[in-house]
């Protein structure tokens, strides 16, 4: 279980950055943001969610796998239709090496939830307009 903990810690000292139209975004856990619930207003729309499909179950993979992982969400997120930018993931205070992810506009929380359970995520980074961001589980 402590093991477990550490990730989650991990995973709540992340900087999530968005890479929009007019310049980077940082999410972060426990965090409002004025500047990402504008980017999400702008679509019309009231949440949002943070996804990689690398490393799943916070399983290093090697580079080659990680891209093609990477392509395969980008190509089912471009299926389902939602507005979307592209993302990574930092580590504030790790040595875990930086994942490409997807910030996906409009998609609702359960949805988000499930698209993270089938790349294989323990966890993503979900947001409501005027709402702190939250870490929710996939598992």
């Amino acid at each position: 279980m402590s093991d477990r903990l550490e990730l989650l810690t991990a995973y709540r000292n992340t900087d999530f950055t968005i890479y929009a139209p007019d310049g980077e975004l940082v999410m972060r856990c426990e965090q409002e943001s004025d500047a990402i619930d504008e980017l999400v207003r702008t679509f019309g729309k009231r949440n949002c969610a943070f996804i990689t499909a690398q490393n799943p179950g916070s399983v290093k993979l090697g580079v080659f796998e990680n891209a093609q992982r990477h392509q395969e969400l980008l190509h089912e997120v471009n299926r389902i239709g939602y507005p979307h930018f592209p993302g990574r993931g930092v580590g504030r205070a790790s040595s875990w090496d930086p994942e490409e992810s997807v910030f996906i506009v409009g998609i609702p929380k359960g949805e988000a939830q499930e698209l993270g359970r089938a790349f294989g995520q323990i966890a993503i980074v979900v947001k409501e307009l005027g709402c702190r961001a939250e870490l929710i589980l996939c598992i």
